[in-house]
């Protein structure tokens, strides 16, 4: 039976299907809706994700063809399943929502979609009256739906989903209107099942960026404690080693430092990868001391382990350069290490760099076996290695080259390499400047994963004010809620930072990280400099025992539970108690936006996991007195 027009008798069924197959017919649209279609169809096709053609056919087709909610469902698992994927709604609330699913075969739109045709829902609520069990109409009903027209998608004769129109209003829709949402349905077949399936390419990429980003993080604290473990007992500050030992400990540090290398990678790659990475340039950094001095420390173990000398040369005095230094420093410790790595024991490496008329360049050049001329186009993929016997020795990922091409392009600047095989090879990169004003983005750090700090704060009040409660004495308890010193009686917490002499106290060091096996490292060889050690596990935990011990220094981890890094350093800084404490961050990290935003808020300084341990002890040397483990000894 053919479904009635608004304001016309009642049909004597509530749902309307077609007994003959409906077509399309132009001569039955008006000029004016055959304008809108035709927008429609241009706007759709050049649409680049699936909201994007969605909320416009919502805005541009409602004049035309009425209605309260649009809806759209996708055939899944092999056409058996049914999932909503996007609505839209000018009412609130929306009960059947997006990710709602049903099988087929548990309803009756799969009459719908068998036979290819529209479907007409004159009044729902008689309909739910003679189908009691649809879930769907049930919920529909409870937002206030009335009446539905339901119509197949498809691409090429193949049903791909169906597209729902559905008003507040009983008989809301008639033939005319199931024309028009059949010719809709025509134009967005192939729009939406492109959009859909780039969309979904975009959430597994992000997926697989956030996985990656996590499990490289969270292997970070493990490989720091064992590196430096190894560090520890190499050195012999827990009884000398006989030769063999110390040999095999050492191998056990260099493998933590090459997995750290990997990690490092990676993380790399999930950064520069996201759409949310964006330049922060300075126009005058200090090439030589922001950059390339810090990436030769960093790789000076490695350089003196193959016993090979070390070319800096620079083209004139000048070093300053627009660029962001952090990333910056990826290009350049892939550039080295590889030189380091590939290059031959002994043998000689060269930097070269300076500014020319053409942009700022540098050159890293190595002696060692090169690659052939028919390599050269292997080089700069991700996951691509070069098929030379004397490189694949060397363990690699494949992906530092990539990154270092992802930051020079990020620059608006060029690769570049060159070889003569068996002798040696030549990496290059120039860096326009200043950097063209498109590649520009320090107005914002993107999304910095620093949460706002009111809500970490409302969430671990109370907790950690139960802490204090159960532990310290009534009389010295501080008032985490109005930030009230103790009274004087507090023995534990009446000395201030730093004071007193070295001989009426060591220096003190609180450590906040909720891994055990790093804190622990980290205390036991803290302890071998004189210098007492306190640990705390979480956010909350960390917070309460800076006001009970009043530390020299915290070392403070970001990614915690009971209250993160961010959440506790504010509190800190908030306390009268804590508020002068230096605090240097101790994180794996390593995003520059994540460094910059920190340091900005007044952190005494950042470091990221893996770390040598000269790297934390210059820190902890700016506010403590840090004893050689002989002077400890004493």
């Amino acid at each position: 039976m053919s479904p009635q027009a608004p304001g016309s008798s009642p049909p004597t069924s509530s749902v309307s299907l077609l007994s003959a197959p409906l077509s399309v017919d132009p001569d039955l649209l008006s000029c004016d809706e055959r304008q809108i279609l035709e927008s429609l169809a241009c706007k759709v096709r050049a649409a680049r994700s699936l909201d994007e053609v969605m909320n416009y056919l919502f805005e541009t087709t409602r004049p035309i063809c009425p209605c309260d909610r649009i809806g759209l469902a996708l055939l899944e698992e092999d056409g058996q399943h049914l999932v909503a994927r996007w609505l839209r709604s000018d009412y609130e609330p929306v009960l059947l929502g997006s990710g709602y699913a049903e099988d087929l075969a548990d309803t009756s739109l799969g009459e719908v979609i068998r036979r290819g045709q529209p479907r007409i829902i004159d009044d729902l609520l008689e309909y739910h009256r003679t189908r009691p069990r649809s879930r769907s109409a049930a919920l529909l009903l409870r937002e206030g739906v009335r009446s539905s027209m339901t119509c197949p998608l498809q691409v090429d004769g193949r049903n791909i989903g169906l597209l729902f129109r559905s008003s507040r209003h009983a008989r809301a829709y008639d033939l005319h209107q199931m024309h028009l949402h059949l010719a809709i349905a025509d134009h967005l077949g192939l729009a939406v099942e492109r959009a859909y399936h780039t969309d979904q390419l975009v959430a597994a990429k992000n997926a697989y960026l956030e996985v990656l980003g996590f499990v490289s993080h969270e292997l970070r604290g493990p490989l720091t404690a064992m590196s430096l473990s190894a560090d520890t007992l190499a050195a012999g500050l827990l009884g000398e080693l006989k030769a063999e030992q110390k040999v095999q400990i050492q191998r056990i540090g260099t493998n933590a430092r090459y997995m750290a290398t990997m990690i490092q990678q990676y993380l790399d790659l999930a950064r520069l990868d996201s759409d949310h990475l964006q330049l922060w340039t300075d126009d005058d950094v200090d090439f030589a001391k922001a950059v390339l001095e810090p990436t030769i420390e960093m790789l000076r173990p490695q350089l003196e382990g193959k016993r090979m000398r070390l070319a800096v040369k620079a083209a004139g005095p000048r070093s300053a350069v627009e660029c962001d230094s952090e990333l910056l420093k990826v290009v350049l410790v892939n550039l080295l290490g590889n030189a380091i790595k590939y290059g031959s024991p002994g043998g000689l490496i060269e930097v070269r760099w300076g500014t020319t008329r053409e942009g700022f360049e540098c050159a890293v050049w190595n002696d060692g076996p090169g690659f052939p001329p028919t390599e050269r186009s292997r080089l700069f993929r991700r996951f691509s290695r070069l098929h030379c016997p004397a490189l694949l020795r060397e363990r690699g990922s494949g992906i530092g080259l990539y990154n270092v091409w992802r930051v020079v392009r990020m620059h608006g600047g060029w690769v570049s390499a060159r070889s003569e095989p068996g002798k040696w090879a030549e990496f290059a990169f120039r860096l326009p400047q200043p950097i063209p004003s498109s590649k520009e983005s320090n107005a914002s750090v993107g999304d910095v994963p620093v949460r706002d700090l009111a809500a970490d704060a409302a969430r671990a009040m109370d907790r950690a004010q139960e802490l204090i409660e159960e532990v310290a004495p009534a009389a010295s308890r501080p008032s985490l809620r109005t930030g009230n010193a103790p009274p004087e009686t507090g023995k534990a917490l009446s000395h201030a930072p730093g004071q007193g002499t070295a001989a009426q106290r060591r220096p003190r060091v609180l450590c906040i990280d909720d891994d055990p096996e790093f804190s622990e490292t980290v205390a036991h060889r803290l302890r071998t400099h004189d210098i007492d050690v306190v640990r705390a596990f979480d956010g909350t935990q960390g917070y309460w025992t800076a006001l009970r011990e009043r530390p020299d220094v915290i070392l403070l981890d970001l990614t915690m539970p009971e209250g993160e890094g961010n959440y506790v350093f504010a509190r800190l800084r908030s306390h009268p108690l804590t508020e002068k404490i230096p605090v240097i961050v101790v994180t794996g990290q390593a995003n520059p936006a994540v460094k910059r935003e920190f340091l900005s808020l007044g952190v005494s300084g950042y470091l990221v996991k893996p770390l040598e341990w000269q790297q934390l002890m210059d820190e902890l040397g700016v506010f403590i007195r840090v004893a050689g483990p002989a002077d400890a000894a004493k």
